[in-house]
């Protein structure tokens, strides 16, 4: 069974891509999209790996072990549905990239302070997650003790985050709108 669930993790299941139609856009959106993909790509595999230690670390519980073993597979999935993208949109940039590659020419020009805005909201947004986790557990803690002031605290805590990561969302989107919209002087060809 361990050898089973081993070789379900380590290898994602394989997903058709259909072939890429590039829209005809600005050359820093394409940046913009690749620099993206590419943090969206290494966190999922991050998130994967992390599932997996935290299954290996905590064989003995086996409803954990188990299950963080299968959101690794949710997070490789989403590695493999990434790769063809990040493929098809690096492409396109071919030739009009600095010598350093990919990595170097995105982070120049007018995408810049959008994408450093986006990624601050998302850092942001993953410690308000961590709150409002923390407020859980200690509702739970004041709902085992009885302890009515202290359930209040929590609930009152956990509404806060609540609202808190709603407007870091509707931001998150607002600002890829805005980015979505900037003119863009070149297309991409």
């Amino acid at each position: 069974m361990m050898e089973m669930q081993n070789s379900l993790v380590n290898q994602p299941p394989q997903l058709d891509h259909p072939v890429i139609d590039l829209p005809r856009c600005g050359e820093e959106t394409v940046k913009f999209v690749v620099t993206y993909l590419t943090f969206l790509r290494d966190t999922e595999q991050l998130l994967s790996e992390s599932f997996i230690a935290t299954a290996q670390r905590h064989r003995a519980t086996v409803d954990a072990h188990d299950l963080c073993l299968y959101l690794a597979r949710y997070s490789q999935s989403s590695v493999a549905q990434l790769t063809p993208f990040m493929r098809q949109y690096t492409r396109s940039l071919q030739g009009k990239l600095p010598a350093e590659g990919v990595r170097g020419g995105l982070l120049d020009g007018g995408h810049l302070k959008e994408l450093t805005l986006l990624l601050d909201l998302q850092d942001t947004a993953l410690l308000v997650n961590q709150a409002k986790l923390g407020w859980i557990v200690l509702h739970q803690i004041a709902l085992a003790l009885k302890d009515q002031k202290l359930q209040q605290a929590a609930s009152q805590g956990l509404d806060q985050t609540k609202q808190q990561l709603h407007w870091l969302e509707s931001y998150i989107k607002l600002v890829v709108l805005r980015t979505a919209l900037m003119p863009h002087p070149q297309a991409v060809t």
